[in-house]
């Protein structure tokens, strides 16, 4: 049987079949399926209100998927994990090989940088705005529409959304409204429109040049 019972649904090889087991093909088949009943399990444990990992009853008033125990080990395994990917110099959530910056304080991949990045900016559907995001940094060819500058991936590149976001809340999920930006113009222009911020540089420059004369 690939499933050791019915209510446990994980993959349990034979000893029978440890050939099988050892080859590319059984550990990949192996990998597959562990995923897809570790998600069935969860989800199953999730509607009868018990802690996914060790099955404890949750109050109903409780909103998250672990208990408080569950919680406090995940965060220290997690820690740890990070901490040994961090030393490694790959990227501390997926621990991709490939990172962007491995000068940042958190050295990430393109993949979870955008992710990481479109979660900041939009909220849900992460996965699906993180490939928005990294499109639209194609289409801008790396490159800062209103200063010109080279923009770097965890180093000066930011996410600016045209219309405030404060001001236009209702724009905040909109994908013509979002444009890749230097930091540094980013943290200047804050909640300000283009045009705001133009007339304000203007007015800047008409004091200096009063001064000047």
């Amino acid at each position: 049987n690939i499933l050791c019972s019915e209510n446990c649904k994980r993959i349990n090889i034979n000893n029978n079949n440890k050939k099988w087991k050892k080859t590319e093909k059984g550990k990949q088949y192996a990998r597959l399926y562990q995923k897809k009943f570790h998600r069935l399990r969860i989800k199953d444990r999730k509607k009868a209100g018990v802690c996914v990992e060790c099955e404890k009853q949750l109050p109903f008033y409780y909103s998250k998927l672990r208990c408080k125990e569950c919680l406090e080990k995940n965060n220290i395994r997690s820690k740890k994990i990070r901490e040994q990917r961090k030393k490694q110099k790959i990227c501390v959530s997926c621990g991709n090989k490939e990172i962007i910056n491995p000068n940042q304080k958190e050295s990430l991949c393109k993949k979870c940088y955008f992710y990481k990045a479109a979660k900041r900016v939009f909220g849900s559907n992460a996965k699906k705005y993180s490939i928005v995001l990294e499109k639209q940094f194609q289409k801008q060819n790396g490159i800062c529409p209103y200063t010109g500058i080279k923009l770097k991936l965890a180093d000066n590149a930011s996410v600016d959304h045209t219309l405030s976001r404060f001001k236009y809340p209702k724009e905040i999920k909109n994908i013509n409204n979002i444009i890749w930006v230097d930091r540094r113009f980013n943290e200047m222009k804050r909640e300000l429109t283009m045009e705001e911020f133009v007339s304000y540089i203007e007015n800047i420059l008409i004091i200096f040049k009063n001064k000047a004369k």
